[in-house]
């Protein structure tokens, strides 16, 4: 008997946050990449890689993929009866379970991989038994070493399925070894092995609906090892086990809430072992998450950890023993300090200091993690999760600076994080520090040519002076009507360029899905007051950036705001 209680995400501090939207925006990146006649199936085996299989599944389908993968039968039930509507294959079952779980997956129209002939007349009995006809892929040995069936057999197999009644040949399937290793020769010796082994087949049983081999990596190392069918699986959850172009965004966040914080003196046993002895003064604080709730007990000492507090956001280190339950941070000794980090720490992060992959981490979350899924479909009342409790995430920074300088340094740190076809909308009155703004952001993008107000040109480029895109800088102030804006053709540069446009606001935003308003107030405008002297490069100015569209992340909005931090600001968050 089960007496442990469904947990509500209210009662426990810590939770997965689960974004289908960037499960569904992954598949549609794969299913751009790959030819359409080539069917895309949905990996989601071990519960989606933790992120919840049918809501993963929902998302994935709702990106373009055709089929789903799990590795049980029992599991393919649960898809089965979600009503998804989309073919369902299995590819992993043993003689004991079989006689009881195949004849409902064949029922519920689960297609079922066979790996040796005794595996096949299992499934037969089980079509037999409920009289239906099962749909197999036969699953090749091409140098794996785990399920498929020898060369040696592919004849025997496919005269079986050829003589049964209750059984029909949809697919041959094979798995790589070594896709990940880029120009590795074992996966064009597997990829030979496996059109060998499709040709015995096709001999013996006829023509072979479905041949399908590469996983994430292979489908991503070249067209020739596609065949019918791909089968990807970390890449729908963020990430890619080889190098890609691929716009790839992880889709699950670990958070906690600080239970306890104090100060210590040096000399601070932390955690079991001693494994870590504060050499200062610090303040430590205590987080009830461990490594039964998945996290790697490798990381003792060299994770760390995004907090998110009411007037800071910043990256630190965890010390001691990660333990079953908790883990200590250390805030250092003066706790509202912003020290400089990489930025937000992924999975592929966390695999990198544990000595492991990606793939582990994600489905090592455990069960007593509640998981928070947000929704697919854009929902106003959409939260995220912070260390002190449900916040939104911010849209929007507001920082003050004391004069020009200022405003080129926060504008630098925003460009930072800017990429090609990036549009920034630039507003304010005349004499508000909009081409100051501008100059900062040059600085930071290493363009060439000298960034002045384009009044009487309306618009220019700037080149980089390396590898980068180029900044376009438009003046829209004597562009009265909206088909001035179009004859400038902008839409043209914006996939290459990053484009700045001063006095855009409400004229531009149409050429962009994901843009940034940068509003720019000097202090006496503030008090509705006359503007003395719009040169006085000393004077006090308002700088306001919202950010809209998918192309903002949580993710990317806490780097901007860590960066606008270590540029010397503190930047006040905005909501939606």
């Amino acid at each position: 008997m089960n007496l442990t209680p469904e947990i509500d995400p209210l009662m426990s501090p810590n939770r997965a946050e689960v974004s289908l939207k960037a499960i569904a925006h992954n598949a549609a990146q794969l299913r751009e990449a790959i030819p359409d006649y080539i069917a895309l199936m949905a990996v989601v085996k071990a519960d989606g890689y933790g992120h919840g299989m049918v809501e993963a599944a929902r998302a994935a389908i709702a990106g373009g993929a055709t089929w789903l993968g799990v590795a049980h039968p029992m599991t393919a039930l649960d898809l089965a009866h979600a009503d998804l509507d989309v073919p369902i294959l299995a590819w992993l079952h043993e003689p004991v379970s079989a006689k009881n779980v195949l004849p409902h997956a064949i029922g519920a129209g689960v297609d079922l991989a066979v790996s040796s002939l005794a595996q096949l007349e299992a499934v037969i009995e089980a079509a037999r038994s409920i009289d239906r006809r099962a749909r197999v892929h036969v699953s090749f040995e091409t140098g794996m070493g785990r399920e498929g069936a020898f060369a040696s057999e592919v004849e025997q197999i496919g005269a079986v399925i050829l003589e049964s009644p209750h059984v029909s040949l949809a697919g041959a399937m094979s798995h790589l070894f070594n896709a990940d290793v880029p120009g590795d020769a074992s996966v064009r010796e597997q990829a030979e092995r496996f059109e060998a082994m499709c040709e015995r087949l096709e001999a013996s049983a006829g023509p072979i609906p479905l041949r399908h081999l590469s996983a994430s990596a292979g489908a991503l190392a070249g067209e020739e090892f596609r065949y019918d069918m791909v089968r990807p699986g970390i890449t729908l959850y963020g990430y890619s086990p080889v190098e890609t172009d691929l716009d790839l965004r992880p889709a699950m966040s670990l958070t906690s809430r600080i239970s306890l914080v104090k100060s210590v003196e040096a000399g601070q046993v932390v955690g079991y072992g001693a494994r870590f002895v504060t050499e200062r003064a610090t303040t430590l604080a205590l987080v009830p998450i461990g490594y039964a709730d998945g996290l790697d007990r490798r990381l003792t000492n060299r994770l760390q950890v995004l907090v998110q507090t009411t007037s800071a956001s910043r990256l630190v280190p965890q010390v001691g023993t990660i333990s079953m339950d908790q883990i200590v941070l250390d805030l250092g000794p003066d706790s509202d300090d912003p020290h400089r980090y990489p930025g937000v720490w992924t999975a592929q992060d966390l695999a990198r200091e544990a000595g492991t992959i990606s793939y582990e981490i994600l489905t090592s979350v455990s069960s007593r993690v509640p998981r928070i899924v947000l929704p697919l479909a854009s929902d106003p009342n959409e939260r995220t999760w912070s260390v002190e409790g449900e916040r939104p995430a911010p849209r929007s920074f507001t920082v003050r600076t004391s004069g020009a300088e200022d405003t080129r340094r926060a504008a630098r740190a925003i460009a930072h994080h800017a990429k090609a076809g990036d549009l920034f909308v630039l507003d304010g009155p005349l004499g508000a520090g909009k081409t100051t703004f501008t100059q900062g952001f040059a600085r930071e993008l290493d363009v060439r040519g000298n960034v002045a107000s384009p009044t009487f040109v309306i618009a220019r480029v700037h080149p980089a002076n390396a590898e980068g895109p180029n900044l376009v800088h438009v003046d829209a102030y004597r562009l009265d009507e909206d088909w001035d804006i179009e004859d400038l053709d902008l839409d043209s540069d914006l996939d290459t360029s990053i484009t700045l446009v001063e006095w855009g606001r409400d004229r531009v935003e149409h050429l962009a899905s994901s843009y940034a308003i940068v509003e720019l107030r000097r202090a006496e405008s503030l008090q509705s007051g006359p503007l003395d002297d719009p040169d006085d490069t000393d004077e006090e100015r308002s700088l306001t950036v919202t950010f809209v569209g998918e192309r903002y992340t949580r993710e990317e909005l806490v780097r901007i705001g860590i960066d606008l931090r270590e540029a010397g600001f503190n930047p006040e968050q905005g909501g939606e």
